[in-house]
């Protein structure tokens, strides 16, 4: 018994078919067995740098900002210091310079750290768990 060109070909088709599905079903499942990690703030500091003894705590505004996201752009400008100089000494020009933040967070149960960088009104920290 022969099979006639266009019923062999579309059998090919529906074959081939079958198994691009089966295996984007297998992705899907294997993509949505994997955990979701979100981020946990651990640490968050602003210092000076001309004065070791000079630090401010931002864990609870990085934390507010970024915890429970798997990735997050965190703002690391005055806002992490409730809008305040930390250490105002010296001319304006001067004073903008000198404060560095550090971010400690966790993801699961990966430590990760990111600075230290100077702060900065338009600079962002990115913390990813991806």
């Amino acid at each position: 018994m022969s099979i006639n060109p266009i019923t062999r070909t579309m059998l090919l088709t529906a074959a081939i078919l079958s198994c691009v599905v089966v295996r984007a079903q297998d992705a899907f499942v294997r993509k949505s067995d994997k955990p979701n990690v979100l981020i946990k703030v651990a640490a968050c500091s602003v210092s000076s740098v001309r004065d070791k003894s000079i630090k401010f705590d931002c864990t609870a505004k990085a934390a507010e900002a970024c915890n429970g996201k798997a990735k997050c752009e965190l703002p690391i400008g005055a806002n992490l210091t409730d809008n305040r100089d930390i250490d105002p000494v010296g001319p304006p020009s001067v004073r903008r310079l000198g404060k560095i933040v550090a971010v400690s967070y966790k993801c699961g149960d990966t430590t990760a750290r990111r600075g230290p960088y100077e702060q900065n009104d338009n600079a962002t920290l990115t913390l990813d768990c991806q």
